[in-house]
This record gives C-alpha cells, structure tokens and sequence, in this order.
C-alpha cells in the first residue's frame, strides 16, 4: 500500500495489487475526507449509432446529490458521441467470472453533466498505474488480461485520445453504480481519496495503520508447534487393525495349541490314573501337568517375542527398501518399548495357559478307573452330546441373526468405520458356523446306525467319532480361510473401469497438475476438438491422502464447477443427482458445504464424520484471514480418487474466499485414448514454464491404492499363517486319528478291502471335515466384507476370488491327503494282533 499526495491538496491510498482488500477498503474509507474510487476499464460507451471504445470509468468523484442512474462524461466524449446532458448514454463491460471468464454486460444512464478536459487533470494523474496498458504508447499495445475487440482497439479517433491524453477517465458514475457493475472478487475499490485534508501522507498512514486489523490482511500467528504435535497424536496407527487381523489367527493358534497339548495328556492318561490310584489329589496333578505345559509355553512365548521383533523388523525394513509408496517415501526406523514386548508375552503366556486349562477340564472329569483303563483307540461320546440343551440349539441361531443384522445395518445406518462391523460380523458368523457344524455331529452322534454301508455314509458318521477334533480342525480352517478370503476381497482391479464416470478417475483420460495458475483453457492447444476439460482451482493444505501418516488439520481445498461436474456425472454412479448437490446446499451461519475426495480419506486420514446434519466442520481461514467454518457434508462414494486427501468446494465459493487464486491448477481431461500421448506431450512443451504435469489420471489412483495393496499385502501373510495353522492342525488330527485307527484299518485289509475304496472312505471323512471349514471361513469372510464394500462402491475382482478359492482347495486337499498316505500303512500285522 501506499500514500500518494498530490499538489491540489488530495492524498490517495492505493495498492498495486490495482484492488484494495475489504480491510484495506474498510480501514481507509473509515477516515476523515475519504473517498471511495473504483476505476475500471469499460469496452464502449455508445450513443445513437455512435460509440467510443476502451476507456476508463470512475465510480466516485461526482456532484453532490447525483443518482445512480446518471453519468458525467468528458467533453471530448460528448463531441465524439454528439451527446448532450439529458442523453443516454449506454455502458458496455466485461464481468469477471468464478471461472475466469469474461461475460459482456451493459447498462443505460442519463447524461448528468459534461466536464471539461482541462478540469480533469487530477483524476488523469490519480489514475492506477495497469501493467500493460498505462506503461504503452499505442492502444494496439494493450495487454491487460482480458478479451479485447481488435478493431476497436485499433479505432483511430481514440488512438488520437490515448495520444493526447492518456489515461484520463471519459466516464464517471456514484460509487453505488460502479460497484454494481464492476465490483469483482478482488475488491470494490481501487483507491481511497483524502480531498481537502490537511492531513500529510504520513499522518493518514499512522491513522491508517492504527485502524487496520492485520488479521483481517492475512498476518496471523500459526502455532506449528501445536499443529505438528496434534497432527502426530493423531498420526495413523495401523497397530489395532493389525490386532484385529491377527485376532483370528491368534484363535487358530490357541486351537491347535490346546489340540496338541490334549493329545499329549491323552497318551499319558494312564500315568495321571495312576497318581490318582497312589493317593495324589487331582487339583496337584492338574498342577503337574499344567507346570509342564508352563515351561514349554515360556519357552514358545520366549521363542515368539524373538521372532516377532525380526518379523517387525523384515517389515519396516521393507517398507523403507522396498515399499517406500505405502509411507509416502518416508524415513521409516524400527523402535521397540521393552514394557511391550512383556506385555505381548505376558497375554500370550495367560493365553496359552487357559487353553491348557479348558482343555485338561474335561480330561479330569473322569474317573481314576477311566483314565487307567482308558483306550483312545474307541469312540468319544463326550464332549458336545452332554451339553446339548435348549442353549446349545438356540445359541448358532443367535449369532448368526446378529451378524446378519450388523451387516444388514450398513444399508440403514451410514457407516463411519466399517472395520468394527468387519470384525464383529466375522466373529459371529464364524463362530455361527462352528455351532452348527457341532449341531450336526450331535445328530449323527444320536444316530449311529447307518442306513447303508456306502463308503460316503460310513465316511460322514466317522465324523461324530471324535466330535471334538472334528470341531477343532473346522474351527481351525475356518479361521484360517476367513483371514485370507476377507483380505483378497479387499484388492481391486484399478484398471478396469478406470473409463467409468462413476470410478476414481471420474472416467476422465487424463490429470494434470500445475506449479503456477493457467489463466486459459489448455484444451485451446488441441486443434481438433476431441480433447475438453475440466478446469479445478486449488488453495494447497495439509496433505490428508494415505501418503502422509500424519493427521491432516486443514486438508486441501479445490475448487470445481458443481454444474458441470453433475453434467458429466463424474465421480457418482449413474443417476446419482444428489451427491454434487450437496455442495449447492445453504447451511446457516455461513458455514460452507464441502465433500470429501474419497472414502478413504474421510475413513483413515481425516477420521471425520460426514453428513448434512451431523458432518464435522473444520475451521479455515480465508484469503482475508477470516475464520471459515466449512461443513463436510458427504464424500465421494468411491474409496480411492484423484481427489484423495482434498476437500471439494463449489467454485463459486472458492473465488470468493480466496480471490488471488485466480486461475487454474488442476485439470481434468477427456481425450481419445489413441490422443493421451499427444496431449501428454503438447501440454508439456506448451505450458511447461507453468510447471504443468500431465499423467493418466489412473495412475494418480494406482499411487494411492500402492499403500492400500501393501499393507494387503502384509494382512495376506496374515491369513496365510493363519491357513498354514489350519492345515497343520488337519495334518495332526489326520495322524492323530489315523494311528489310533490302525487295528480297524489292518482288519478291514485283512477282510479283503482293498487300498483304493479306504483312502476314499479317509479322503471323504476328512474331506468333508475341510470343507465343512472352508465354508464357514469362506461364507462368514464375504458376509462381514458387506459393509466394507458397500460403503465405497467397492467392485470385488470375482475371478480372483473363483483362482484363490481354487488354490486354497488344493492345498488343504494336498495337505490332508499327504497326512492320509503317511499315517495309513500297508498290511500293519502289529495293529491286526491288538485288534
């Protein structure tokens, strides 16, 4: 800003920046003898069939008592124009728009009064100094920004006014008048005047500074301290989902943990039965036991934390070598907390000690005599047909209905965070599976006797001989399979509809990003039409996509076209009308409407509720350094943009609150796909000065969904140990059963059976137990994945899905099969002698 004085007395604040700011307007019009002065450059003034091109008009500076519908002009104006004081005179303008374009406009006035050129001096001299229009010699030169008509430029006569008089206005208006016309994003004014003021330049700038609030200019204090600390106190911790990924391994493993320890105990039965006999109470030879089981599970614990701080660290080491997109290429160290370490063993110890625990309960309901003469080669007919009341019957039901009605409220009830519907879902369902599959054994328990001797039949009954191995290994593979199906849902194919209005690429070809605002239309370089775009201004923020791990306080804003977005029907499915609208909405207290660019972001990085009623509000400060609350009242129903880690705002809105950003730095671009590596290159070599970057906008989403595929990724080692868990416990149970089994195996090949009828009698029992699991797991895996996919117009790849499924099959069968030929052995005459 500046004072400038003048030698008839007048002092003028003005700025070159050509417009004042609204406090700078506000503060200078608040002292003594101001005047508000708005100068614009007006196309033509016309009267009858005559006119005067491209000129300057003034708004203030006119009698006293003049109304907004009159005009003073100049005398060379009014002898061009043959205009006489009563006349109308009409005023041809261009309107700046949201967009950066140029509208025309016109309005009528009535002649007011004629001022003579030697009278206007001062207002020559007082006029704004333009870039490109008051440092020419010729009007040909002009070069202000803005749409100008080449042969009214190059008119003589006002060629011959610019020589002798330069810059001096032709036209003036109230302030009123000008203002509605020509006010604009920038200001309302142009400059301040002090007419007749005995105060010096130096004296208005004192007063001028006491009444100016530098706040409301843009100079404020920022707290990056407290910023920095908030944003890492709500950095993103991946700790709990990966707890809650593992949970079902952790089910898996406690499993196979109590199976094996049971098996155990089970061969030293008789060693327990004899303490027992010798007087030893059971509470003491539980202890015994359990003391033994103790320090193998210390040493496992002490095994596991070991290996768990190398696991951890294969990870981070990947991360930092080889997968540097998943943390935005971030320096990324190991670091460990000792009390973690001994909290994680310490629940892992308890853990393994209470599946020790549960499963020694039913070992030591039985009497010393049982366990003494105990042969393990029999049937079990404990375990579930001794609980089978009304609970046991109704309970698989229950869960299943809560499941179902978790995942059917994500239809309902907006979903905020689909992980707690994911894991509840899951859980329930999983353990709904198990519960039936046990009401199944208990009804073949009931009926032993079979209706014919098919290898089928005889297969399916042997099911209920050990019901509670049975449980245990479908449990297991269930576990395991619902960890690796419930990962691999979540992959997408991001290729594959990249072309659809309603994918994260909007179905737009291409994206480019500029360093500098473009104040045209890059398509204007293409010169066959085929290529259009969309044009979206940026106000930078804190990056809040899944690049940066940190917690976004004030995230990018972009400016887009609502109309025009909603035309082409970009970013939302097909008939989706509202979703755009919502940013057309007027909420009260001049709280903005805004969407989230993405799911994810809304989810993850900004873990901000959306909606018009309860959406959280963030609060902004403007170009004027006012505070802006601004609303987020939906997202973009697709998990992954072009927009992830931005907040879409209404164009319109934008350039009002931050009119200095006047041009364009984000395009989005339809080209034929045969064109994309022409535009690619036009664009660069045309407005490379600008820092433009033109990339397949699917690429743009490849780089965001590489960090979702790497921790995928890591969950799907996740659910693959939790399968190998399962496998291994099929395997064991397989040998288990198989070795206590070899007498009635001997005598059925000593009967005359041949090999091939018993391996399908073993591959049909425990085939069925496998995929009795894999369902459970498979079906409660796609059933808890509802809410998750539902709520971000989620497209699940099937065919990869159908591949996994299959390969899963095969390795459980090549699994229990290897487990089948190595226990069943060829003419065993020891096991035929104890039969």
């Amino acid at each position: 800003l500046q004072m400038r004085a003048h030698d008839q007395g007048v002092v003028q604040l003005e700025s070159d920046r050509i417009f004042l700011s609204e406090e700078t307007a506000r503060a200078g019009s608040a002292l003594p003898g101001a005047q508000g002065i708005l100068t614009y450059l007006v196309t033509s003034m016309g009267h009858g069939e005559k006119l005067t091109p491209y000129f300057f008009g003034v708004a203030g500076s006119v009698p006293d008592g003049m109304g907004d519908d009159e005009i003073v002009i100049n005398r060379w104006a009014a002898n061009e124009l043959g205009a006489d004081i009563g006349d109308t005179v009409t005023l041809k303008y261009a309107v700046l728009q949201a967009s950066n374009e140029f509208t025309e406009a016109s309005r009528a006035f009535t002649v007011h009064s004629i001022r003579e050129m030697a009278d206007l001096e001062t207002d020559r001299e007082l006029m704004p100094v333009f870039p490109g229009l008051s440092d020419v010699e010729s009007c040909a030169e002009w070069d202000v920004g803005m749409p100008m008509d080449e042969e009214l430029l190059n008119d003589e006569s006002n060629e011959a006014y610019w020589d002798e008089y330069r810059q001096t206005p032709k036209a003036f208006v109230t302030l009123a008048a000008g203002q509605a016309m020509w006010q604009n994003r920038f200001g309302g004014l142009t400059s301040v005047r002090y007419v007749d003021t005995e105060a010096t330049a130096d004296e208005l700038k004192t007063s001028l500074r006491d009444e100016m609030d530098p706040t409301l200019l843009g100079l404020f204090f920022i707290p990056v301290g407290e910023q920095a600390a908030m944003a890492v106190s709500g950095a993103m911790d991946f700790g709990g989902l990966f707890l809650g990924m593992s949970f079902f391994l952790i089910v898996a493993a406690l499993l196979l943990t109590g199976m094996l320890f049971v098996f155990g105990v089970q061969q030293r039965a008789s060693q327990l039965g004899t303490l027992q006999a010798l007087g030893y109470p059971t509470k003491t030879v539980r202890r015994l036991i359990l003391g033994e089981g103790f320090i193998i599970a210390l040493v496992g614990v002490a095994g596991g934390a070991l290996l768990g701080t190398f696991y951890t660290r294969a990870l981070i080491y990947g991360l930092g070598q080889y997968w540097q997109g998943a943390v935005a290429n971030a320096a990324i160290l190991y670091h460990a907390e000792t009390t973690t370490l001994l909290l994680g063993a310490v629940i892992t110890l308890v853990c393994a000690m209470a599946a020790m625990w549960w499963v020694l309960r039913g070992l030591f309901k039985r009497t010393t005599r049982d366990l003494l003469t105990m042969n393990f080669s029999q049937d079990d007919t404990s375990g579930p047909t001794k609980t089978n009341g009304v609970v046991a019957r109704v309970l698989p039901g229950v869960c299943a209905l809560l499941a179902f009605t978790i995942v059917g409220s994500s239809f309902v009830i907006e979903m905020g965070n689909a992980a707690p519907a994911f894991f509840g879902a899951g859980a329930l369902l999983l353990l709904s599976g198990v519960l039936f599959f046990r009401l199944a054994i208990v009804r073949l328990q009931r009926n032993r006797s079979p209706e014919s001797f098919a290898v089928g039949t005889l297969a399916v009954l042997n099911l209920s001989r050990r019901p509670g191995r049975s449980l245990a290994v479908v449990s297991l593979l269930a576990c395991g399979c619902f960890l690796v199906f419930a990962v691999s849902s979540m992959q997408e194919d991001m290729v594959a509809h990249a072309d659809d209005r309603a994918s994260g690429t909007g179905g737009f070809a291409l994206l480019a990003d500029a360093t500098f605002p473009l104040l045209e239309d890059p398509a204007g370089e293409i010169d066959d039409g085929s290529v259009t775009t969309t044009a979206i201004k940026v106000r930078d923020g804190d990056d809040a996509s899944c690049l940066n791990l940190n917690q976004a306080q004030t995230p990018r804003l972009l400016g887009v076209n609502v109309a025009e977005m909603a035309d082409r029907g970009a970013f939302v499915s097909e008939g989706d009308d509202e979703t755009w609208a919502l940013l057309n909405t007027e909420l009260p207290d001049g709280v903005i409407p805004a969407l989230v660019g993405d799911a994810n972001t809304a989810l993850w990085t900004l873990k901000k509720k959306t909606g018009v009623d309860k959406g959280d509000v963030l609060i902004y400060i403007d170009e004027a350094g006012n505070e802006v609350p601004i609303k987020l009242v939906g997202q973009l129903p697709m998990r992954l943009s072009v927009f992830q880690g931005s907040l879409l705002i209404s164009q319109d809105v934008f350039t009002r609150l931050f009119p200095s950003e006047d041009g364009h730095r984000m395009f989005l671009i339809d080209a034929p796909g045969d064109r994309t590596s022409d535009v690619i290159a036009t664009f660069g070599r045309r407005f490379d000065r600008f820092g433009l970057d033109t990339i397949p906008a699917v690429d743009r989403v490849l780089e965001f969904y590489a960090v979702e595929s790497t921790y995928l990724a890591m969950f799907l080692v996740l659910g693959g140990l939790g399968l190998a868990i399962g496998s291994i416990g099929m395997a064991v149970v397989v040998l288990r059963n198989l070795f206590e089994r070899r007498g009635e195996l001997a005598m059925l090949q000593a009967l005359g059976f041949s090999r091939g009828p018993v391996y399908r009698a073993l591959f049909s029992e425990y085939g069925t137990l496998m995929l009795a699991g894999l369902a459970i797991g498979g079906v409660a895996a796609i059933v808890s994945m509802i809410p998750a996919l539902m709520s971000a117009n989620t497209d699940v790849a099937f065919g990869t899905q159908a591949r996994l499924a299959v390969l899963v099959v095969m390795t459980c069968a090549a699994c229990m099969g290897m487990a089948i030929l190595a226990g069943f052995r060829k003419d065993d005459a020891d096991a035929l002698r104890d039969e």
